[in-house]
């Protein structure tokens, strides 16, 4: 397949987790909130554009590692800015705390623990 098409094959793997997201909710009869909002659909844009751009950039050889990498990059991405700077701030300094031996008194959590 040649560059151009394992690009495109990228950009629909960036577009793959809202692809998702429609085909979850499919039972909710009224459309979301959130497709009335342009900055959604320009964030949509630009996970479709990231997708297409990491498979270009990391040269992939076949259309389901461009799928992948397409689906991937933007996913990662996407996660990071949703979380935002202050919980990730907050889990290193709780850490950095735990190293220095602070006590942690909350119960065990595995998907805190995972995170």
């Amino acid at each position: 397949m040649e560059t151009a098409g394992l690009i495109v094959v990228g950009c629909a793997g960036g577009l793959l987790p809202d692809i998702l997201r429609i085909i979850k909710n499919r039972h909710n009869s009224e459309l979301p909130t959130y497709f009335r909002v342009p900055t959604f659909w320009l964030g949509l844009v630009s996970l479709v554009v990231l997708g297409g751009f990491a498979v270009w950039i990391s040269g992939a050889a076949h259309p389901r590692e461009a799928l992948i990498i397409g689906f991937t990059a933007p996913e990662v991405i996407s996660n990071l800015a949703a979380r935002g700077p202050s919980s990730v701030d907050q889990a290193y300094l709780k850490r950095a705390d735990l190293e220095q031996g602070a006590k942690d008194t909350r119960r065990f959590k595995l998907r805190k623990w995972w995170a």
